[in-house]
């Protein structure tokens, strides 16, 4: 029997259930949508009908509950158990068999903190709204390198912006991105993992592990989602011929993600590697043909 096995088995469910409401929403959204007679009106739900249903949270939760299923199919032997501490002082975890895994999240720890603890915002006339997060660092020369070098095939000694100093993580302040459920669901998920490193039970340890970095990749993906895709890469909302849209904000706080998501899972795989399968673990996340052909995911 895998350890923990009926609390993964309910992280399952409910990741499962997520999927299936958030499936359940495009629809009724599409079917009030077809009821509008207004034109113009229409057309504006049917945006958001369209917007909804390419929301970024369908990979975040089915690559979450991929986690789920991974760790109850293959176990210990892939997925070890680890023991943990957490100095709330100095903001520093120590994981057994995991000195590259903890190294990189320490390193990462206080801008990944401060992503996941934005909460929300009072409008001028007193509504409480959860915008899109966006990189409120003004540092042209940054962008420039981060998306020179996304270019190259190591990226692995780009010095990444701190997104813990005060004002680095801001809400957007395009309309367009208010009221953002996608980065809801995600700070939500980002905060869940934090915490169940910290403090879950060693067997569900590697678990919020493995989701950690799905956390990012998808919110990566979001972040895409905001002029950096193909679906969005014309629209006015985000990239304007004045080149004030909020796409290269959105840009540089995605690349950051990505990054970090990236060099945790390169620990991630190295510890189970370096430590003959003591510490570490494998993973996998497909987020769709835009990001890759190979479609396994483990």
């Amino acid at each position: 029997m895998v350890e923990n096995e009926e609390e993964i088995k309910k992280m399952h469910a409910d990741y499962q259930d997520k999927y299936e409401h958030l499936g359940n929403a495009v629809v009724m959204l599409n079917n009030n949508a077809k009821q509008i007679k207004d034109q113009d009106q229409r057309a504006i739900a049917t945006r958001k009908v369209k917007e909804a249903a390419s929301s970024s949270l369908f990979g975040l939760y089915a690559n979450l509950a991929k986690n789920c299923s991974s760790v109850l199919k293959l176990g210990q032997s892939a997925f070890p158990s680890s023991e943990a501490t957490y100095d709330g002082n100095q903001g520093r975890f120590s994981i057994t068999n995991n000195p590259r895994f903890t190294s990189t999240l320490n390193k990462y720890f206080p801008s990944l903190y401060r992503l996941a603890s934005r909460s929300s915002e009072k409008t001028d006339d007193g509504k409480t709204t959860v915008p899109c997060l966006t990189s409120g660092i003004d540092a042209p020369r940054a962008v420039l390198e981060l998306n020179k070098n996304k270019r190259s095939q190591d990226l692995d000694n780009v010095v990444l912006p701190n997104y813990n100093q005060e004002g680095a993580v801001r809400f957007c302040p395009n309309k367009a991105c208010e009221s953002c459920a996608d980065c809801s669901g995600h700070k939500t998920e980002l905060f869940n993992a934090i915490q169940g490193i910290a403090k879950a039970s060693n067997g569900m340890r590697n678990l919020h592990m493995k989701n950690l970095i799905t956390v990012l990749g998808s919110w990566a993906v979001h972040m895409d989602q905001r002029g950096g895709n193909r679906d969005t890469q014309d629209d006015p909302r985000y990239i304007n011929q004045h080149g004030t849209g909020c796409h290269a904000r959105h840009d540089m706080l995605g690349t950051f993600m990505r990054l970090v998501g990236r060099r945790l899972h390169d620990s991630y795989t190295k510890d189970y590697k370096e430590t003959n399968g003591l510490g570490g673990g494998r993973h996998r996340d497909y987020f769709g043909p835009e990001y890759g052909d190979d479609e396994s995911a483990y």
